[in-house]
């Protein structure tokens, strides 16, 4: 165990106690479980000034009262959103006190508040929350099933990235110099819409939407030419998922897809919790982001690039989405139908 630093006064006569008794100060530490520096100042201070507590500390108070860290506490939990300069400013609105913004974060950290980046989402009206609840609770007791389900959607690729995520180092004050500018480009630079879905212990192949998706491309290309592969080869349980795009529910996608016997499962409206692959296409970005080849055109990036870096991803990382399905809809039942973490 380790040990403490500090005795409370009860403690500090017991402590004074035990070695008028006899006891060395060795064996007093150990007992109280304190070094035995703490013991020696003990003694020298009660015999110098006649008293077990320690004096009073110099140092600047603090500027803020107990009433006046409960203010920014409140208000920065009734407001997440508000900055620290803008606390301190209601602080001094509020009370008279006048604070630094460094204080106002200083006080919000001593109650373990920390700023970070909040999660987006999709808005989602009443109607939206009562249909994603209604689809989770359908589909609440499904465990195995989910491995029989292919997982799909689009999602645009750009020869330049935007990402928020990436991070610099620099020392303070250093002026930004074009090595510190993250360069970004109308439309990424060109992009590309790529087509894929996941299942477990699988994947398809990356298709390329050289052209705007439509449902006969959509019916032609997807329908015919992908998920008819996978539903044979998985078989009576197979379920085909998809979003609720205008080329998916196109009438010539929806009467193809009963003719072929497919069974579906349409995601509700404004759910990409509900679909993992959208965690599949965010492993691609960061993967395309952090690789040291930089694709200089569509071509490259398509023929070279994404296909490969696709096929890369270890197979059990869509297996492991895929497994966290369950955890998805009881996510969604336990915000009754709101957003969820994922």
């Amino acid at each position: 165990m380790a040990e403490r630093r500090k005795l409370t006064l009860p403690q500090s006569y017991r402590a004074l106690g035990m070695i008028e008794s006899g006891l060395r100060q060795v064996d007093v530490a150990e007992a109280l479980g304190v070094s035995q520096s703490v013991i020696s100042r003990l003694a020298n201070r009660m015999r110098a000034t006649g008293v077990a507590n320690e004096r009073p500390r110099s140092g600047r108070p603090k500027k803020t009262s107990p009433v006046d860290d409960r203010f920014l506490i409140l208000q920065a939990r009734r407001h997440p959103v508000y900055s620290t300069r803008r606390l301190a400013g209601e602080l001094q609105d509020a009370a008279g006190v006048n604070i630094s913004r460094y204080t106002a974060r200083r006080r919000l950290l001593e109650v373990n508040m920390c700023s970070r980046r909040p999660l987006t989402g999709l808005v989602l009206h009443p109607l939206h929350q009562r249909q994603r609840l209604a689809w989770a609770q359908q589909h609440r007791d499904w465990q195995q099933e989910w491995r029989t389900t292919l997982f799909t959607d689009e999602s645009r690729f750009g020869l330049m990235s935007d990402s928020r995520r990436i991070r610099i180092w620099t020392r303070r004050q250093t002026p930004r110099t074009a090595r510190f500018i993250q360069k970004v480009a109308p439309f990424k630079g060109g992009t590309i819409m790529v087509w894929g879905g996941i299942c477990y212990n699988g994947r398809t192949d990356l298709y390329v939407c050289r052209r705007s998706m439509n449902g006969n491309i959509y019916k032609e290309d997807i329908v015919e030419g992908v998920v008819t592969q996978f539903h044979g080869a998985i078989g009576d349980n197979f379920r085909f998922l998809d979003d609720n795009a205008t080329a998916h529910r196109a009438n010539v996608v929806l009467n193809r897809v009963y003719e072929l016997g497919i069974p579906t499962l349409p995601l509700p409206p404004r759910s990409p919790d509900l679909n993992p692959i959208e965690h599949a296409r965010d492993k691609l970005q960061r993967a395309l982001e952090n690789h040291s080849l930089v694709p200089q055109t569509i071509a490259e990036l398509l023929t070279t690039l994404l296909p490969r870096l696709w096929q890369a991803i270890p197979a059990e990382d869509p297996n492991h989405l895929v497994e966290s399905m369950p955890r998805r809809v009881e996510a969604v039942i336990e915000a009754r139908g709101g957003w969820t973490r994922y």
